[in-house]
């Protein structure tokens, strides 16, 4: 088996990277996230922010439009700090795994993990990352998202189970991440990798650009 590398380095190897970076350099922002992955990604792009964890009830996942849910959840994350920081920008994020018309959430407990990565097994489904960002001053909220098709593999039941029992799913939509031990999961993917770890780079750029805080997209 050919494990492929999708790490957050991979990931953020691209232009849009490059024009986040630029963009951001020298401004401080609000992350309104408590995702270790998407605070990886913009340690590695050198960018100087603040994390906020938002309070935000996530109890609507169950079904309906995944990528309506995934920005609706994005916004209000952003939306419950913005009067905290008036003068800051705020970007948020949610990502949510949708198989067939099903949303996968986060799993609750091994079980639930367990039962979530049998039914991805041997399957292709799609990541959607939703991103928000407030604006310098004005409370202007914009948000968008991105859509990856990834295909899993049909791996074994000791494998699935290995990993489940590694706890690295636990805190993650669809119960994987892909930049880590559930890279062994995927057989490939049609699209952005960032997306799928959780923070589209394209997509935040075109949000910045539209802000007033940070000018034109170059």
């Amino acid at each position: 088996m050919t494990v492929i590398n999708f790490t957050i380095e991979n990931a953020i190897a691209k232009p849009s990277a490059l024009w986040v970076k630029a963009a951001l350099k020298d401004k401080p922002f609000i992350l309104a996230s408590s995702s270790p992955r998407r605070r990886q990604v913009l340690e590695l792009l050198g960018l100087n922010f603040q994390i906020c964890n938002p309070i935000v009830d996530e109890s609507l996942l169950a079904s309906g439009d995944a990528a309506v849910f995934a920005e609706t959840i994005a916004a209000s994350k952003v939306d419950a700090i913005k009067s905290k920081f008036p003068d800051q920008l705020i970007i948020g994020a949610d990502t949510v795994v949708v198989l067939g018309e099903r949303i996968l959430g986060k799993p609750g407990d091994a079980d639930e993990a367990i039962e979530m990565l049998h039914l991805l097994r041997d399957k292709e489904h799609c990541v959607i990352t939703a991103v928000a960002a407030c604006g310098h001053g004005n409370y202007q909220l914009i948000v968008s998202h991105e859509k990856t098709r990834v295909f899993f593999r049909n791996y074994t039941e000791t494998e699935l189970r290995e990993y489940v029992t590694s706890g690295e799913p636990m805190d993650k939509a669809g119960s994987y991440g892909i930049q880590g031990m559930g890279s062994i999961l995927v057989d490939k993917i049609e699209g952005e990798l960032d997306n799928v770890i959780g923070l589209p780079l394209n997509c935040l750029a075109n949000l910045l650009g539209k802000i007033e805080y940070v000018g034109n997209r170059i």
